[in-house]
């Protein structure tokens, strides 16, 4: 990602709005927890409907298909003992996603999608607006349903 940020800065492309490049220069790995990638990708996701830039645009759909990747790799691991305990509530909530939705492997299969029909460029300007609203969409459905609470009381943890 630094090589591409380079090469748009070379190219005076580089990233005007102060949030896009932090969030550009923010350092992701697979050793961060879950909770945390999800709320960079719910940070991202939001800047992605604040953008006028094409450029800007373009940079954080990269930066989010490479955040996304990080949460399937973070799904298929156990959830460290700290995001357990925030996984017990003293009460149930409702699900915030449908049951047909549970599954956050779907979700996280449609977002992934989205953020590449974006990076495709294949659609007009009023149909891209669109789509970034509904990819923050599913990318806050996602964050929402992996960190909602799944056990009652710690003690059932």
């Amino acid at each position: 990602m630094r090589l591409v940020w380079n090469m748009l800065s070379m190219r005076g492309l580089a990233m005007n709005n102060d949030s896009v490049s932090s969030i550009m220069l923010t350092p992701l790995s697979t050793t961060m927890n879950l909770f945390e990638v999800l709320d960079f990708c719910n940070e991202v996701a939001y800047e992605l409907v604040e953008v006028d830039s094409f450029t800007d645009e373009i940079a954080l759909c990269g930066r989010l298909l490479y955040a996304l990747g990080i949460v399937r790799k973070l799904c298929e691991q156990d959830l460290p003992p700290q995001l357990i305990e925030n996984a017990a509530a003293d009460a149930l909530s409702l699900p915030l996603v449908p049951d047909i939705w549970s599954d956050s492997d779907i979700l996280l299969d449609y977002a992934l999608a989205m953020v590449n029909i974006q990076l495709s460029c294949v659609t007009d300007g009023d149909t891209r607006r669109s789509a970034n609203g509904l990819l923050h969409d599913l990318v806050y459905l996602l964050a929402g349903n992996l960190k909602q609470p799944r056990f009652q009381g710690a003690g059932n943890v």
